[in-house]
């Protein structure tokens, strides 16, 4: 986790370097004209395209660093509790360091559907002593059907089928957490789906089992969870 926390420092570094280069010599054309800044007298040749995506490329390294930085802070307070993320209630970003998520809840349930959304958390949200921050994922599964692997899909869709699809999967790393969901706002949160699956199974009133994959724009969460998941109570 060190490593991947300092090189993307590192590249954010270099992308912020250039710019504030580029800011400093304003007589720099836009599009392939060579030219000489004035005070420095260092010839620089600008396409307007690299350019563009160099300024969207910074913006995504900033975005994972933030991710990083508080990724770090999860990992160090969980490290002793994780070895193996495929044998223990969790989930890792981009491949990286597992982070513990072994509670798990249903909040907003619906007792006819059997649906609503399913909760895996770093905390006891229920524990009369929860501060109200969590580190965790949400999947909102509108009807459940035992078994079924659901595939990402928007609502506007369609197809959308509430028994195959599902719509909202945000994560969240130390977020608020209040009446069932993330606050808007609070720590770093992912939530723009591009595609994900996941799966349900059920064992018992209150045991699930969740195995899922959720690719962001900027990440891809992958983890899995089997345990009692109780009604959140706040």
């Amino acid at each position: 986790m060190l490593l991947y926390l300092s090189g993307i420092i590192v590249a954010a570094t270099k992308h912020t370097q250039t710019h504030a280069f580029i800011s400093m010599c304003p007589d720099l054309t836009t599009v392939s004209d060579m030219s000489v800044c004035a005070n420095e007298h260092v010839p620089y040749t600008l396409n307007l395209k690299s350019f563009k995506q160099q300024d969207k490329s910074m913006k995504r390294v900033l975005f994972l660093a933030a991710i990083a930085v508080t990724l770090f802070s999860a990992c160090s307070k969980n490290e002793k509790n994780i070895t193996d993320p495929i044998a223990v209630n969790g989930f890792n970003i981009n491949s990286g360091d597992p982070i513990d998520t072994r509670f798990g809840f249903r909040a907003n349930w619906n007792p006819i559907t059997e649906g609503g959304t399913f909760v895996v958390s770093s905390v006891n949200i229920n524990d009369p002593a929860f501060t109200g921050k969590i580190t965790g994922v949400l999947m909102e599964i509108e009807t459940f059907v035992d078994g079924q692997t659901y595939k990402y899909m928007s609502k506007e869709d369609a197809a959308y089928d509430k028994t195959k699809h599902f719509s909202v999967a945000p994560t969240g790393l130390d977020v608020d957490f209040q009446n069932g969901t993330f606050v808007s706002g609070t720590g770093t949160q992912l939530s723009e789906l591009r595609s994900g699956s996941v799966t349900v199974k059920k064992s018992s009133d209150n045991t699930y089992s969740l195995k899922y994959i959720l690719d962001y724009s900027d990440a891809v969460i992958t983890g899995t969870f089997t345990g009692p998941m109780p009604e959140v109570n706040k």
